[in-house]
């Protein structure tokens, strides 16, 4: 039964990175970033998504802090790399709220 849900939940991710790459394509299109820079925010991207996947035997207390500390790690590469204020989020919002995994996670945020 876990094998069901394993198999849903990499399905989801691949169609939201799927999205999430489609809208860097267009902004690589249109000029507002780089293809370098796409790359570096695809792997700053699997790199969050892994620390995440390490949170998920946590106590959920021990998840959302250690979710907290990723979201803030988050936010401040990209303030370093000056994409904040860029809608590429994996929701196409933006990073203002991080990945918008909290849900996948078993967290209501």
């Amino acid at each position: 039964m876990q094998e069901v849900f394993d198999d849903e939940r990499d399905e989801r991710r691949a169609e939201m990175f799927a999205r999430f790459s489609e809208r860097l394509d267009e902004l690589v299109s249109s000029g507002e970033i780089t293809s370098s820079q796409k790359g570096a925010i695809l792997d700053k991207h699997e790199e969050m998504q892994n620390k995440m996947d390490e949170l998920r035997n946590l106590s959920p207390e021990e998840r959302r802090d250690k979710m907290q500390s990723i979201h803030e790690e988050f936010r401040s590469w990209l303030k370093d790399q000056g994409f904040e204020n860029l809608a590429i989020g994996p929701f196409g919002h933006g990073f203002k709220r991080g990945f918008g995994m909290g849900h996948m996670m078993g967290e209501s945020q």
